[in-house]
């Protein structure tokens, strides 16, 4: 396997996968795809789980809930929403594995509706982590600690028991997810990927004053991805530190973010009371803020030695960083500098600069330790797979490299030497967009799709909903591994060498897939032909500000893919669908949706286009609030917008 661009899974989605470790505090699940399921033990039951080893066990067969993709990272699940009742995961799992579609969609038919009033029962506490209350119908909601006040709460158990009774209000409802709740002192998550955000004083984000002087009463809270935010450190563990923002979620700052050197213990380099800067990774709604501060270390260490010179130069770091950064694609040299051996090993590549080397991508065979593979002051060089410019986070790869798998487990030096010559013959056998090609399946993921082994070191990803005009449910029904595939190339990033690929494009009827898979292989040389013609004649049209239209076809956080026809598809990026900024896409676009698009670039050669509507928008924010207007415009806006590039100096 090789790792792609993300592709389908969305938040919400089932996914099943066998665990391949068990610590106490959480799971790691092989999900059959470059990226590993993460269970943490807080998210196998609504009822309290002293360690995930009482509940799992290696090679355990599970169904998870994703309850969020880290790109180059994990992909994050959960149990907990799955159960039937409170503690079901604790005396029969595999029941709630068996019943897990069933229960998913019942709990999401027991949803409140907006001002809802919703009653529940505290049903266990983690003292310095939250409270989970059972609010009936199967739905549970999460009240953290860090929601409970805007003054700091060191133990909520000081404040709620088990058998306690909340009261809470449903104010807004944004594509079926509570995007928050007005309790007197609570923020409820309701499962299923659902979360609610009190605001205090009844309908106010406020925050309170920062101890830093950065932030006022009445400032919105817009905690982003890539932020440098400032904070107080307020309790210290040995596994992470949590930190006052002065907002209604408090900053979670894991060991392993502190330093891009090996840190034993969080109380090593922080304590209480401490003022610290930090790099916002993400935002966890109704949870919490995920930091790092190893991103701003000017070198690799510094916040062992000099933690306040970190934090003084972090913006300088942070541009120096992002001006640093390499493209997808490019080979770099490093030097390992610490080693997970069951995770992965990070690689200073110079220029401040650390990569995240993840066992999966170490080798085409599997890794079971890094640690035996490599050590601190190794020289590695790796392909640049994934580049994040917010987080400054780099995704690295060795497997890429490899002439046949395994080689970097029997001669990795080797591998090394030939790293030019392998990346160019595979850049030089890299297929076009709309050649017909053969492989073999590798692997299948049930809710991603399958991967295909086209030889010459090349692996073509075909998407789940790339297999067939008609709804696929499980793709391990249509194919096994070991099987031969026929499909079309729809896109190639050649920096990367990673190859998508459809067979949907080959039948002649919606669904010809899931009746006859081999009547479509041998029909497909002349549908192909047929498809490739139309495919590159709709290119050969399509120029800058070229009025488009198509059916979205999957909508993901950052944008929506558009399906143009005969193969083609376009990227509409969430910052290009209105002049009004768009906090979630989900609730403007559905798969399915027909859409009206500008062009704003076309790569012939990849079959890449970018589109946008916000051009088209007669007034700002028209697509958020009468779509239909701005698609009925769609042509007089166009036409005003090439007037204007045609006329720019």
């Amino acid at each position: 396997m090789q790792p792609f661009p993300p592709a389908s899974t969305q938040p919400g989605d089932l996914v099943s996968g066998k665990v391949k470790f068990v610590g106490p505090s959480h799971a790691w699940v092989d999900l059959g795809t470059t990226l590993a399921g993460f269970l943490h033990v807080s998210r196998i039951s609504s009822q309290h789980v002293a360690s995930a080893a009482d509940v799992l066990a290696e090679g355990d067969e599970v169904t998870a809930m994703v309850r969020r993709m880290e790109p180059g990272s994990r992909v994050v699940l959960a149990t907990m929403q799955l159960e039937p009742q409170p503690g079901d995961m604790l005396r029969e799992p595999k029941t709630v594995y068996a019943r897990a579609e069933e229960t998913l969609r019942l709990r999401r038919e027991a949803l409140p509706k907006v001002h809802d009033l919703v009653s529940g029962t505290v049903t266990s506490t983690s003292p310095s982590f939250g409270a989970f209350i059972d609010l009936g119908s199967g739905l549970t909601g999460l009240l953290p600690i860090g929601g409970v006040s805007a003054s700091p709460v060191t133990d909520l158990s000081a404040l709620v028991a088990v058998g306690d009774e909340i009261k809470a209000q449903v104010h807004d409802l944004v594509s079926g997810r509570v995007e928050s709740i007005e309790p007197s002192m609570s923020i409820i998550d309701l499962g299923s990927g659902l979360s609610g955000l009190l605001k205090k004083h009844d309908v106010s984000a406020s925050r309170v004053t920062n101890l830093g002087g950065l932030m006022a009463v009445g400032d919105e809270v817009k905690a982003q991805p890539g932020d440098l935010i400032s904070g107080v450190v307020t309790s210290v563990g040995p596994s992470h530190a949590w930190v006052d923002l002065g907002t209604t979620l408090p900053g979670f700052l894991h060991v392993s973010r502190i330093s891009s050197q090996h840190v034993a213990s969080v109380s090593d380099v922080l304590a209480e009371g401490d003022e610290i800067q930090a790099l916002v990774r993400r935002t966890e709604p109704g949870s919490r803020v995920m930091l790092s501060v190893l991103e701003l270390e000017p070198k690799p260490g510094d916040m062992l030695r000099k933690p306040t010179t970190v934090y003084r130069r972090a913006k300088k770091t942070l541009g120096l960083r992002r001006d640093a950064l390499p493209k997808p694609g490019a080979l770099v040299t490093g030097v390992v500098i610490s080693i997970r051996p069951s995770f992965g090993a990070f690689i200073d590549l110079g220029s401040g600069l650390t990569g995240l080397l993840a066992i999966g991508d170490v080798s085409g065979s599997p890794v079971t330790d890094l640690g035996e593979l490599m050590a601190v002051g190794d020289e590695v060089k790796a392909q640049v797979h994934k580049v994040d410019t917010q987080v400054c986070q780099l995704g690295l790869s060795t497997k890429v490299l490899e002439s046949e798998p395994g080689d970097m487990l029997r001669d990795p030096k080797a591998v090394y030497a030939r790293s030019e010559e392998m990346l160019r013959l595979r850049r030089e056998a890299l297929p076009k967009v709309g050649d017909l090609v053969s492989g073999r399946v590798e692997s299948i993921s049930p809710s991603l799709g399958a991967f295909i082994d086209l030889g010459s070191g090349l692996t073509g990803l075909l998407r789940a909903q790339d297999v067939s005009a008609s709804p696929v449910t499980d793709l391990r029904e249509l194919m096994a591994v070991g099987d031969e595939v026929k499909a079309q190339v729809t896109r190639v990033y050649t920096g990367t060498c990673h190859v998508v690929l459809s067979t949907k494009v080959l039948e002649r009827e919606p669904g010809d897939m899931l009746r006859d898979p081999k009547m479509v292989y041998e029909r497909s040389e002349d549908i192909a032909e047929s498809r490739r013609g139309g495919f590159e004649d709709l290119l050969a049209h399509i120029k800058v500000g070229t009025l488009v239209s198509g059916v979205v076809q999957s909508v993901q956080p950052y944008g929506a893919f558009i399906d143009l026809g005969n193969g083609a598809r376009g990227l509409l990026h969430i910052s290009q669908v209105s002049m009004e900024r768009v906090k979630d896409l989900g609730a403007v676009f559905a798969r399915g949706d027909e859409v009206k698009a500008l062009v704003l670039t076309c790569d012939r050669e990849e079959g890449r286009v970018t589109l946008s509507i916000k051009k088209l928008e007669p007034s700002p924010g028209d697509m958020l609030r009468d779509p239909r207007l701005v698609y009925a415009t769609a042509e007089e806006m166009a036409e005003k917008w090439r007037q204007q590039l045609e006329s720019a100096p």
